[in-house]
């Protein structure tokens, strides 16, 4: 089963998602924006294809 991963990035926390081939959730959490507690929960979720990340900086100013 191929799996996708989405992080949407805040100032300090980020969300995470991960969809199936077809589009079901797997995995939804929002997440202390810490890599080794990241890196944890999607190493559990050895199968991942693709991870993509949104970071909006312009919110940050």
């Amino acid at each position: 089963m191929t799996l996708y991963c989405g992080i949407d990035l805040h100032s300090n926390n980020s969300v995470v998602a991960v969809l199936d081939e077809q589009d079901r959730t797997v995995y939804e959490k929002r997440l202390a924006n810490d890599l080794e507690t990241i890196t944890e929960k999607l190493t559990a979720t050895a199968w991942l294809a693709t991870i993509a990340f949104n970071a909006n900086l312009l919110s940050y100013q």
